[in-house]
């Protein structure tokens, strides 16, 4: 299989996935009455609002040795 049509495959099954996950996540917000959906309406729009730059900060300090996973990967 060619490198494009390898591509195509793996992005059209991340996209059913992605359309399935998020239909059924908004159905349950929509149908839950828990007090804390702000918060997870919060935290799903979250990548939208910040910049790649701070998400790549973030995952370096994560990720990096001597910090909170990057000692335990090593």
């Amino acid at each position: 299989m060619s490198p494009f049509w390898l591509s195509l495959w793996v992005a059209s099954i991340a996209l059913v996935i992605v359309i399935l996950s998020g239909l059924a996540v908004c159905y349950w917000m929509n149908r839950c009455k828990w007090g804390g959906i702000a918060i997870l309406d919060a935290l799903i729009t979250l990548p939208l609002v910040l910049p790649p730059v701070v998400v790549g900060f973030a995952l370096l300090m994560v990720f990096t040795p001597g910090y909170a996973f990057g000692a335990w990967l090593e």
